[in-house]
């Protein structure tokens, strides 16, 4: 059987420093921030056998667990990718909610398993992001801002640090509160 072919030039194999490990992960929840799973291997849920989403989902957190980080009670679904099917093993997982790329704002009756979020990328505005802000504390609705990469310029995903601030700054000068996913999590099913 013909299986095509591969060609390869200049082919380079060096080992890639990863993004942070362990100890940063450890000293990331130390300073208050939130860590939540993402799965092993950052698959599509839904495009894997059930076992495999089911032991991606359960085995990132287990492992984030046997780090020693607490409580690991949040996933965010690698490319957005959910179905009823990957909520309920996310649910069965003992996690409390999960991350969607789906657009728009929380509110209690919101699916938990299904969180709504506005995305940060190099196309958003200062503007865009009090808007959405403003939105948020007018209609009492929670806002949860995804950002992929800070200050990696010419990824589309990329913030830079100074926007970052700018927001941060327009959060405290507008006295908005601001909750980890697990936080609000438990605000939204008290």
């Amino acid at each position: 059987a013909d299986n095509g072919s591969l060609e390869i030039d200049e082919m380079n194999i060096s080992r890639v420093t990863p993004y942070f490990g362990p100890t940063e992960a450890l000293s990331l929840e130390a300073n208050g921030h939130e860590v939540g799973a993402h799965t092993k291997t950052h698959v599509s849920l839904s495009a894997v056998a059930t076992s495999t989403a089911i032991e991606e989902i359960s085995g990132s957190r287990s492992s984030l667990l046997g780090l020693g980080l607490l409580p690991v009670d949040v996933m965010v679904y690698p490319y957005g990718d959910y179905n009823d099917a990957v909520e309920g093993w996310v649910e069965d997982a003992g996690f409390l909610g999960a991350r969607s790329v789906d657009r728009g704002f929380n509110t209690k009756s919101t699916d938990k398993y299904a969180l709504k979020i506005q995305q940060l990328d190099e196309t958003v505005t200062i503007d865009q992001v009090k808007a959405w802000i403003d939105t948020a504390r007018t209609d009492k609705t929670w806002l949860v801002l995804m950002l992929h990469q800070v200050g990696e310029p010419g990824n589309f995903y990329n913030v830079s640090a100074s926007f970052l601030t700018e927001i941060a700054d327009y959060l405290v000068n507008t006295g908005t509160p601001v909750r980890t996913l697990h936080q609000g999590l438990n605000l939204m099913n008290p």
